[in-house]
């Protein structure tokens, strides 16, 4: 492996990271805390982008992802001059299986105080700032609109 040792001194590579599965909750964690926003409501507006309308293998279940249908346009992702199939789903259409299941709500730790992720902050103010900073942080990647409205992040709370 090539590569150096980070420097402690310089502190951390990055300020924050963001991650989750499509679909599903969206996780903001940095060296404070990890966020996890569920969705609003009934988990609308999705969509897929895809430059490979597949899915991988699950072994012993007969898993695909619908077929688009004539909703679905050619696209771009941001950042990208690649073209991806944008399908979006209604409700009541089939979507891929890891939209699938209920969600179990917000979920905001403080790591340092909170090691063990014992106390739930979300409802609480803390909660406000880390929407806040979900949103801002969605917002500077370009994320799809409907990802916003997903998570109930489009307007920006009265402060």
């Amino acid at each position: 492996m090539e590569g150096r040792e980070p420097d402690a001194a310089a502190g951390p590579e990055r300020e924050w990271l963001l991650t989750g599965i499509w679909g599903r909750e969206v996780h903001l964690v940095d060296a404070e805390s990890k966020y996890a926003r569920a969705p609003t409501g009934a988990n609308a507006p999705l969509s897929v982008y895809s430059n490979r309308w597949s899915t991988m293998p699950v072994p012993g279940l007969e898993v695909r992802m619908p077929d688009p249908d004539d909703r679905a346009w050619l696209d771009r992702m941001p950042g990208s001059s690649i073209p991806v199939i944008h399908q979006p789903f209604a409700a009541g259409d089939p979507v891929p299986y890891w939209a699938l299941g209920r969600f179990e709500g917000n979920q905001l730790f403080r790591l340092r105080e909170d090691p063990a992720e014992e106390e739930n902050l979300a409802g609480t103010p803390a909660e406000g700032e880390a929407a806040d900073k979900l949103r801002e942080v969605l917002v500077g990647l370009e994320a799809p609109r409907e990802q916003l409205d997903r998570l109930g992040l489009l307007a920006r709370p009265a402060t």
